[in-house]
Formats: C-alpha cells, sequence, structure tokens
C-alpha cells in the first residue's frame, strides 16, 4: 500500500462523478452502478450538497439592492 486509504464508497463516488463528467444522464449512471434510487445515487455526485456533508442547502436571498447587515459566512452544520 502506498500510504492511500480508501473504501469501497471512494470507488463508487469515483466512478459516479466520472461518469457524470463524461455526460451520461442520472439514470445511465444510476444502471452502471447499481444504484436502486436516485437519492441513494444523489449522495455520491459531488456537486450535490449531500455529498459534501451537508444536511441542508442554504437558501440565495432575493437581490433588491439594498444593503443588508453582513453576519460573516454561513454557519453548516454536517449532519449526525
Amino acid at each position: 500500500m502506498i500510504g492511500v486509504s480508501a473504501t469501497h464508497h471512494a470507488l463508487r463516488r469515483g466512478s459516479a462523478n466520472e461518469l457524470q463528467a463524461k455526460g451520461l444522464t442520472l439514470e445511465q449512471i444510476k444502471a452502471k452502478g447499481r444504484w436502486r434510487s436516485g437519492g441513494g445515487l444523489m449522495r455520491y455526485l459531488q456537486d450535490n450538497p449531500m455529498a459534501q456533508g451537508l444536511s441542508e442547502v442554504p437558501e440565495e436571498k432575493e437581490v433588491t439592492g439594498e444593503a443588508e447587515e453582513d453576519d460573516g459566512p454561513p454557519v453548516l452544520e454536517k449532519e449526525v
């Protein structure tokens, strides 16, 4: 071993993202990875917030042109 740890989840995630980058549809990726549901697949794709460990996506604020108070960067909580 060369000091790299991996799990079967890492292999599935890598494959799913590679297929997505090649332009395959979600249905094609789901079939190739033998996912039973689209929800299971979505957790593995990098552009999906759940793949990044986020429990919810922050809502985008409507642009009104008015100055808003800056509370600093959003704080995201990892789902336990």
